[in-house]
């Protein structure tokens, strides 16, 4: 497997009055696995169908490993899994994927194993049109690990799979990244974006925000989680402005701090304040707790 990076450049969309992107700018390197973080109809979707030449930008320009997105051989470097994976009436799983193999010139080689990664040896015979979300999920995989694409995009992979299905994408994931090629993919689950991507990128009303290591997003590497009898109006003003998440419904404050002793020194302050913790866990932050709001 060999191949580049993805390349946006001042990539702009709108559908209407409605700017889907604003000025995208972001290079996603050789090998390293992306994840784009982001509400629904931040843009996420628009950026993958742009690169994958579903969609045209209004302005600017996507570079699939060093090829612009808007010709023809771009493609031949990339595997696409939408969200929403849909085939045609009448074919069944294993004339699908020769087909498929077969109109991007390579062998069937691959096929049987491929079938076997994705759990699928036993339904090759099985009519698509039968099969179920997760299923064709695992399809849409079958087909990229029959091509071993440089460049693979990712919409929801793991959307409708069960837990035995999200652990085969990811190590799906994980094995493309060591030989070589560049995942980029969309995501609302953030346990799996932490485990299997080496940066995220948070993008907002169509507008990328942040891009870094998932570490690097958040405030500190552990939270201390305290249920209260009642929230303070401000709680900054108890807890020295550390960062925080309140959930006023809960009664729930979640406060990120560096060690266990930080920790101790917010459960004091609370109680001194006249707000004593019912409940208090101290555990790693996560990209959920600083990002959950965002990611919806």
């Amino acid at each position: 497997m060999s191949g580049g990076g993805i390349v946006w450049r001042s990539v702009s969309k709108s559908f209407g009055a409605l700017p889907a992107l604003v000025d995208l700018d972001l290079s996603v390197e050789r090998g390293e696995v992306f994840g784009f973080l982001g509400p629904n109809g931040a843009g996420k979707t628009t950026a993958i169908r742009i690169a994958a030449s579903l969609a045209r930008p209004d302005r600017g320009e996507v570079l699939l490993a060093g090829v612009p997105a808007s010709r023809a051989e771009s493609r031949r470097a990339v595997g696409y899994l939408p969200e929403d994976l849909l085939f045609p009436s009448g074919l069944r799983l294993g004339e699908w994927a020769r087909v498929q193999i077969r109109l991007r010139g390579r062998d069937l080689s691959r096929l049987p194993h491929a079938a076997e990664r994705a759990g699928l040896s036993n339904r090759m015979d099985g009519e698509l049109a039968a099969f179920s979300k997760g299923m064709r999920r695992r399809a849409g995989l079958l087909l990229l690990l029959a091509l071993e694409p440089a460049i693979w995009l990712l919409d929801e992979p793991t959307a409708d799979l069960d837990i035995a299905g999200r652990e085969m994408i990811e190590n799906a994931i994980i094995e493309a990244k060591g030989k070589g090629a560049t995942v980029f993919l969309s995501s609302h689950i953030l346990s799996e974006v932490e485990r299997v991507c080496d940066r995220v990128g948070v993008i907002e009303k169509g507008r990328l925000t942040r891009a870094a290591p998932p570490a690097d997003l958040l405030p500190a590497p552990f939270l201390v989680d305290l249920v209260l009898p009642a929230l303070p109006e401000q709680p900054a003003a108890l807890l020295g402005g550390r960062p925080h998440v309140a959930n006023r419904e809960a009664r729930r404050l979640r406060v990120f701090v560096s060690d266990r002793g930080e920790g101790n020194e917010v459960v004091r302050a609370l109680e001194e304040g006249g707000f004593p913790p019912r409940e208090t866990v101290f555990r790693p932050a996560s990209l959920r707790d600083a990002l959950g709001e965002v990611s919806r």
